[in-house]
């Protein structure tokens, strides 16, 4: 790679020792995507077209580029670490929603202040987000997620009305001025064998139902229905 031009960057610093590449981006840059410019050097590529690469950057981990030498076909892989100014700028994709077993998840957007994580190779980056009620007293739960923001037993917030949610990234942290609420998924299940059990059903026997979204604080059951009669089968929650 003899040049890289980032368009809209501030700085572009390529380390051929370290593989790496630093990019800056000032705070008035508002897209969620970069473009790379490149220059190689005869008998690599990065593309079978032209060599411009687009990717998304914000909250994603260090992106690997792969450059291929096309003779001896093996690959170089440098990493492109981006580090925006500025302060944390977001919103939510659509609502916050309760997926299966009370997970919760929070699609997240960045618009500004927030580049790759780590943003710079000499970093360890990482991401925490806190959802809760405040209002109420109600604890705040931590993401357990790897990529996504999710909350493991955020049931508990079913029903609130007002669930805060807040990002912290190394001395920053920004928080959702809109109140929350959660939205749940409809209950949706299906039984192990559909395709076979239905001749006969034995008695004394379990039968896994799998689906969503059960939550471990309610109670469901089964109910077999004809014409004649109603009969009601009692389950038992397991989660995963």
């Amino acid at each position: 790679m003899r040049k890289l031009a980032v368009a809209g960057s501030k700085e572009v610093t390529l380390d051929h020792s370290a593989r790496t590449i630093q990019i800056v981006f000032p705070a008035s840059y508002k897209s969620d995507e970069m473009e790379l410019l490149m220059e190689l050097i005869d008998g690599v590529s990065v593309s079978h077209t032209d060599p411009v690469k687009r990717f998304g950057f914000r909250g994603f981990k260090p992106i690997p580029l792969l450059i291929l030498n096309n003779y001896s076909q093996q690959y170089d892989t440098y990493t492109i670490y981006v580090d925006v100014e500025g302060d944390i700028q977001a919103h939510l994709w659509e609502d916050l929603f309760l997926k299966e077993n009370g997970t919760c998840v929070a699609p997240v957007v960045f618009t500004s202040g927030m580049g790759t994580v780590p943003e710079r190779p000499s970093e360890v980056g990482e991401i925490s987000a806190w959802l809760g009620d405040a209002k109420n007293a109600k604890p705040a739960i931590r993401n357990t997620g790897s990529g996504l923001f999710e909350f493991e037993d955020a049931y508990k917030l079913v029903s609130s009305e007002s669930i805060d949610l807040s990002i912290r990234y190394k001395e920053q942290s920004f928080e959702f001025k809109e109140k929350q609420k959660l939205t749940k998924w409809i209950v949706r299940a299906s039984i192990d064998s559909a395709s076979t059990w239905w001749n006969s059903l034995f008695k004394n026997v379990a039968m896994n139902v799998g689906g969503g979204c059960f939550l471990p604080q309610k109670k469901y059951q089964i109910k077999l229905q004809n014409q004649a009669s109603v009969a009601a089968i009692p389950t038992e929650y397991r989660g995963t």
